[in-house]
């Protein structure tokens, strides 16, 4: 059964942090003076997915990379061989030390590691079945997780995150709907997907929550898939609360994590699962034939970037600044702004402005603004698997003040 049902989730897995990896020069006759070398890929080579000024490629790319990252990047590059986990570790024993640091212990081998973990970077599909499960995802969710779900033949529990309004009708807040949940957890519960902190909400799971999950799961055989991407983007100093901290969820959880959006790279495509070992055991045998390896030149680099904490641990501060800077400035205009508690996302009702385009639904709303305004903005309602229009929309801070100061100007022309 538990064979059976790692293959299916690992089918989750790949559809939802699915890529296309990237071929791999080489240079037959690599140059003994490495700042040639650098200059040649960073002049052509779009492995590194570097532009003419070395920024980091990707959602949160719009910041130049540390000289570290770069070093480590080109460094890395000589490196040829497709590495696979089993035999090359040095990503995996950064990974080791990383969890160690977010007080995270699990059993690995016979020994006590700080967590069981895999560079993952899923292309492929794993064609098998999981026809009686129920899958139960709070709504709304990461775009892919029901494609992903129906792929695999999972049975889609839904249960969805109304917003919580005010007296005025205006959207304060996204909240847990724990008595759906409990309503929707039963014996035939096969996997329970959560995230936190949440997209595209902002919203961010607390201690107490994850006591009330376990609650609900403890008299079931459910595994937990836990989206923690954005685990280092948690703000007004509180602290990301991990399943893999949990004593009781742990030990029933895959934990998915992201380097890419955390070391603002995410054209690198490299991230990881830690998981009990039992658990991780039948994931690598999965994972073996559904994609093999992640490449390798970035699992060398950010492993030598891993040795440079600062870069993760100085995070929440950096998006703490932007989102203050931001919301700050949004304040003083129509917009109703939600908690942004984590993530780099900030929401917003928009539905107060005075504008005959307030009355446009969420989708029409965002191609207008996208359009006329200059300002992209995303409509919560694509988050759901049904469209439900609550009048608000999903901002990204995760840019140059001067590409904030931009959209802000344009921003306040229609909403003060």
């Amino acid at each position: 059964m538990v064979k059976r049902l790692v293959f299916s989730i690992l089918t989750i897995f790949a559809l939802i942090f699915s890529t296309t990896n990237f071929v791999y020069a080489a240079y037959p006759n690599l140059p003994s003076d490495l700042k040639s070398l650098e200059d040649k890929i960073s002049s052509s080579l779009v492995i590194l997915k570097w532009t003419g000024n070395k920024k980091g490629i990707g959602f949160a790319g719009d910041y130049n990379l540390s000289q570290e990252q770069k070093n480590s990047g080109i460094n890395s590059i000589i490196v040829t061989n497709l590495s696979n986990l089993s035999e090359s570790f040095d990503l995996e024993r950064s990974c080791f030390r990383w969890l160690r640091i977010k007080d995270v212990t699990l059993e690995y081998k016979g020994k006590q590691y700080p967590g069981t973990c895999q560079t993952f970077n899923s292309g492929g599909v794993d064609l098998a079945t999981i026809q009686t499960s129920l899958i139960v995802p709070t709504i709304p969710l990461y775009d892919s997780y029901i494609p992903a779900i129906d792929l695999a033949g999972g049975k889609l529990i839904s249960v969805k995150m109304f917003p919580q309004k005010n007296t005025e009708g205006l959207v304060e807040k996204y909240v847990l709907p724990w008595d759906d949940l409990a309503k929707a957890i039963n014996s035939n519960t096969r996997l329970v997907m959560i995230n936190s902190p949440h997209n595209p909400t902002g919203m961010v799971w607390q201690s107490e929550d994850l006591n009330r999950l376990a609650e609900l799961v403890r008299p079931t055989n459910a595994l937990i898939c836990s989206d923690e991407v954005y685990e280092h983007m948690v703000y007004d100093n509180q602290h990301h609360q991990s399943v893999s901290r949990h004593p009781e969820l742990k030990e029933r959880s895959f934990v998915i994590s992201s380097f890419g959006k955390t070391f603002h790279v995410t054209g690198w495509k490299v991230g990881y699962v830690s998981a009990p070992e039992y658990l991780m055991t039948e994931f690598r045998k999965v994972h073996q034939f559904n994609v093999f390896t992640v490449n390798t030149p970035m699992q060398y680099g950010i492993s030598s970037y891993l040795d440079y904490p600062t870069a993760y641990t100085e995070l929440p501060t950096f998006y703490q600044k932007k989102r203050d800077f931001f919301a700050s400035e949004l304040l003083h205009t129509q917009f109703k702004l939600l908690p942004s508690q984590g993530t780099y996302f900030q929401c917003a009702d928009y539905s107060q402005l005075k504008i005959p385009e307030a009355q446009l639904d969420e989708a029409t709303f965002c191609q207008w603004l996208t359009s006329e305004i200059q300002v992209a903005a995303i409509p919560v309602s694509a988050f759901y698997s049904k469209p439900v229009n609550s009048h608000v929309i999903r901002f990204c801070y995760a840019k140059q003040e001067a590409t904030l100061q931009l959209a802000l100007e344009r921003l306040q022309k229609i909403a003060s």
